[in-house]
């Protein structure tokens, strides 16, 4: 068996393209001041619920419960899609409210039916329809009745707030982390402060984690910065793939 040829890609490359290496360092998400993105020890039914649910605490017995959710989520217009709220149990909580629902994060007033304990957030629920050769899927719409902001900025200083321990996929081919969590808007502007005057930004990344976003930077890439150094193993004779993730500046 041939041996492993590591090939780099050095920051050379990029220098010609005059992208400045901001920072080594590859921080995580999985960090105290944000909740982790992980992928669900068991599967649940997707079918009913979806395929991304937050996991809740709730440690204090009130009757609302605020929770504010840092779901970085990649989709476009989340202030339009349901989302359903569940106890650990599986039992359905009914009087759900929202506040402010953002791409970055949304905030949730609900009325907890056990008390205390673990509660799941279910964000992307959707209903397949079509034929079985030619299905369809569409998300449920948001709760009637539009946003209570109001309502929510009211309990949200008046009520016990939930604790969000985690976010989670069902499976690892459903999982946004790493390349399809988002930056906000705020660290984007921060890694274009960074940048200078650069027109253009390029990310190399490996095989393993495909370019997703099209319209916003991954976290991964803000947190990284642009430039640096990248490296992969291929044995001889392989066709080694790697990406360059161009962004272009717009301000």
């Amino acid at each position: 068996m041939r041996p492993p040829v590591r090939c780099s890609l050095s920051a050379a490359l990029l220098a010609v393209l005059a992208l400045p290496a901001l920072t080594a360092a590859q921080p995580s998400i999985q960090q105290d001041r944000e909740p982790p993105f992980t992928v669900a020890a068991a599967r649940w039914d997707t079918e009913s619920l979806g395929n991304h649910r937050a996991v809740l605490r709730v440690d204090n017995a009130a009757p609302w419960v605020y929770a504010r959710l840092p779901w970085r989520r990649p989709d476009a217009s989340p202030a339009t899609k349901g989302v359903i709220v569940t106890t650990a149990a599986g039992e359905v909580v009914k009087n759900v409210r929202r506040g402010t629902v953002t791409a970055e994060a949304g905030e949730f007033i609900f009325e907890p039916v056990a008390s205390v304990g673990t509660y799941y957030l279910y964000y992307l629920p959707y209903k397949s329809g079509g034929r079985s050769n030619y299905p369809n899927v569409k998300y449920l719409p948001a709760e009637s009745g539009g946003d209570s902001t109001r309502m929510s900025a009211f309990l949200a200083a008046s009520s016990p707030h939930a604790r969000v321990e985690r976010f989670e996929a069902v499976d690892s081919l459903n999982a946004f982390w790493p390349m399809a969590v988002a930056a906000t808007p705020s660290e984007t502007a921060r890694l274009a402060e960074a940048l200078g005057g650069a027109p253009f930004a390029v990310f190399p990344e490996g095989r393993l984690n495909s370019i997703r976003l099209r319209d916003r930077l991954p976290l991964r890439w803000a947190q990284r910065g642009a430039g640096g150094t990248f490296a992969d193993t291929a044995r001889r004779g392989e066709f080694l793939a790697f990406q360059l993730g161009v962004w272009a500046r717009r301000d």
